[in-house]
């Protein structure tokens, strides 16, 4: 509810996160005034941290993205937003086995973080 009242930086038209944002969000992209595009999650971190407004980004992009900004942080209270993320790999590929293993890490992964 408090973003309605905020300058709210995003990501360009086209990429899926944007649309993302919005909907958790539950606002429309049709006020531009208030929306400001940016086209990396980089640069939407020093608009923040600019002064220009306020930005929403992947938790597992928090760390890197604003290990050298001057910005602070605020998660969302539960219930928090998510999002279904697949990996996906050539059938004939040789390393199939070891592509299925490591989707299995990044599943577990998944599941001891998604109380972060």
């Amino acid at each position: 509810e408090m973003l309605r009242h905020m300058r709210l930086l995003l990501l360009e038209e086209g990429h899926c996160f944007r649309d993302q944002a919005l909907s958790f969000c539950n606002l429309q992209s049709t006020r531009p005034r208030e929306l400001l595009d940016g086209s990396s999650l980089s640069t939407l971190v020093q608009m923040v941290s600019a002064g220009i407004g306020v930005t929403l980004i992947p938790e597992m992009a928090v760390p890197l993205e604003t290990r050298s900004s001057s910005v602070s942080i605020a998660r969302f209270k539960p219930p928090r937003p998510s999002r279904t993320i697949g990996m996906i790999w050539r059938k004939t590929s040789p390393l199939a086995k070891q592509l299925s293993q490591i989707a299995g890490v990044v599943r577990q992964a998944a599941v001891e973080t998604a109380g972060h």
